[in-house]
């Protein structure tokens, strides 16, 4: 009974020692936390941790999900971390899956222009001189320029590159980093910066700058590692076509012409060039592996085909329609085509090798805007009242089935 008794005895003491051990590291690490690091403790720090905690209503398990909300016309949609991102001239809102409204701000931007990527979504002010970035949740940063905003190009990593112009300078580049730290500055005299693309995470960023010469449109494509702070890495010059989008692939960068998709590498060395042919490009569409191009038929009409392209500058895919196409978007082996008062789903394997769902085709009646992949194998209908989600259709139910369950949803 005695050695137990020491046993105890003893056992007890370490217990208690651990206990102001472990409590007086906890105040020391907090008293550092807050000493080193309190410009970034905020309000917003704290909703982060909360952020997973949900209180929202059970949510049906019949495949359909509504959100419902009012939007202008001029509103920009995103989903982010299973949540719909509504961007209004006046305010952003965000719904997660319950339909429960987790933010509502007011935007102060005159002519708000709404980008996103997998984490954030980044608002800019369009000629005006401010920048915010918003999580599903809550605005994680804002920034006010001295110069005039043109376009914002917003990086995987969460940095952004700017092209403003100033007063004695025709254009120009600034970019931040993934920390909203101004990393990088280029100012040109003569010619305007039309341009960018910027790999937050390489360091690397590359613009495209029009002037006139002879009478003609003369263009070149600038590329920069921004952490030297020489000039230009690369100086590349474009004859004959007109830059229209660029943005990152794999190794380089893409450059989408009235002609065609070059792809060059950070040296100015291009890889590789699709040829529109007669069709006129109309928008980029990225994802992970791969991106599609929509083109108008150069013959009257509303004919428009679809593009699949690997970053590696092969063709994957082509498709025809005969109505507009609103919206496109990918995930989880299924490309989601939103036209006018449909919508088709097209399957496609590990080899990108891409095949049309015949029974997956959904009829509208024109009031979806976009259409947004999810990884659980469903997909989102936005319009300007509400979102839906649905299970993607199943390959063994018919196009009257699956009509007559989103008409009953």
């Amino acid at each position: 009974m005695k050695s137990n008794k020491e046993y105890y005895r003893s056992a007890y003491r370490m217990l208690r020692l651990t206990r102001y051990l472990v409590l007086v590291l906890f105040v020391l690490f907090t008293v550092f936390s807050m000493t080193f690091f309190n410009e970034e403790i905020t309000f917003d720090n704290f909703r982060y941790l909360m952020k997973y905690i949900e209180i929202s209503p059970p949510v049906s398990d019949d495949g359909t999900v509504n959100v419902h909300f009012s939007a202008s016309n001029s509103a920009n949609f995103a989903l982010i971390n299973e949540k719909i991102v509504v961007a209004n001239p006046q305010n952003i809102m965000s719904f997660d899956r319950g339909g429960r409204k987790i933010l509502d701000e007011d935007i102060k931007y005159p002519n708000p222009i709404a980008i996103k990527n997998s984490k954030y979504i980044l608002i800019y002010d369009l000629d005006g001189y401010s920048v915010s970035v918003y999580n599903s949740f809550s605005k994680v940063f804002e920034t006010t320029l001295e110069t005039p905003i043109e376009y914002v190009y917003l990086s995987d990593d969460g940095g952004f590159a700017v092209i403003t112009r100033e007063k004695t300078y025709a254009g120009g580049v600034v970019a931040f980093n993934s920390k909203f730290k101004k990393v990088f500055t280029f100012m040109t005299r003569n010619a305007n910066v039309t341009d960018v693309c910027f790999d937050g995470k390489k360091g690397l960023l590359a613009c495209t700058t029009t002037d006139v010469r002879d009478g003609d449109f003369f263009s070149e494509i600038l590329t920069f590692d921004i952490s030297d702070d020489s000039d230009y890495k690369s100086r590349t010059e474009l004859f004959g076509e007109l830059p229209l989008s660029m943005f990152c692939a794999k190794e380089g960068f893409a450059l989408m012409t009235d002609k065609g998709i070059h792809h060059f590498d950070y040296n100015g060395k291009e890889s590789a060039f699709s040829d529109f042919g007669f069709d006129t490009p109309c928008s980029v569409y990225r994802f992970r592996d791969f991106f599609a191009v929509t083109l108008k038929s150069a013959l009257a009409g509303t004919d428009t085909s679809i593009n699949i392209y690997s970053y590696d500058g092969d063709k994957l895919f082509t498709s025809h329609y005969t109505e507009e196409i609103s919206d496109i978007d990918a995930a989880n082996g299924k490309l989601y085509v939103l036209e006018q008062f449909g919508l088709g789903i097209h399957s496609y394997d590990s080899a990108y090798n891409f095949t049309a769902d015949n029974n997956s085709y959904i009829t509208g009646n024109g009031e979806y805007k976009k259409v947004f992949a999810s990884e659980d194998d469903s997909f989102y209908l936005v319009s300007l009242s509400g979102a839906v989600k649905y299970d993607a259709p199943n390959p063994e139910k018919t196009e009257d089935d699956t009509e007559n369950e989103l008409a009953n949803s």
